[in-house]
């Protein structure tokens, strides 16, 4: 009859081999909670043993260390980077249309504000919504 030591080393090879395959990171916390298993094994015979340290192996894992693995990413987009840049008016803008001319494209725009903006005024990019860029006068 197999050994449950190793039960517990086929569990982590298996669950790691599938963590290759399918990055999520729950199957390398269900590896890392094997091991340990089975650390537990050669200590003790107790199952019931085995199993608590298994498990709270397995959540140590997952809780802790599946945040660093999976970080946000706040990079910015090309777009993110058009946002404080000052540009003039290209036509009126209000709340629902407008457009403004920057590094040689028209592009369409709308205020954040309860006003309007003349033609040829300095304006901010404050915001960009979809395809349209929010913008608000410039304060001098």
């Amino acid at each position: 009859m197999i050994s449950v030591a190793y039960i517990w080393i086929i569990i982590a090879i298996v669950c790691f081999f599938i963590e290759l395959i399918t990055p999520t990171f729950a199957f390398m916390s269900i590896s890392f909670g094997a091991i340990f298993g089975w650390l537990t094994s050669l200590i003790t015979n107790s199952l019931l043993i085995q199993l608590i340290v298994f498990f709270i192996a397995f959540l140590i894992f997952f809780i802790k260390l599946k945040p660093l693995i999976y970080k946000k990413d706040h990079t910015k987009f090309n777009t993110d980077l058009l946002i404080g840049n000052i540009v003039i008016a290209n036509s009126t803008i209000s709340e629902s249309e407008g457009t403004v001319k920057m590094n040689g494209s028209i592009w369409q725009a709308r205020c954040n504000e309860n006003t309007t903006i003349d033609k040829d005024e300095r304006i901010i990019i404050v915001q960009i919504d979809g395809n349209k860029l929010i913008v608000t006068k410039e304060n001098r």
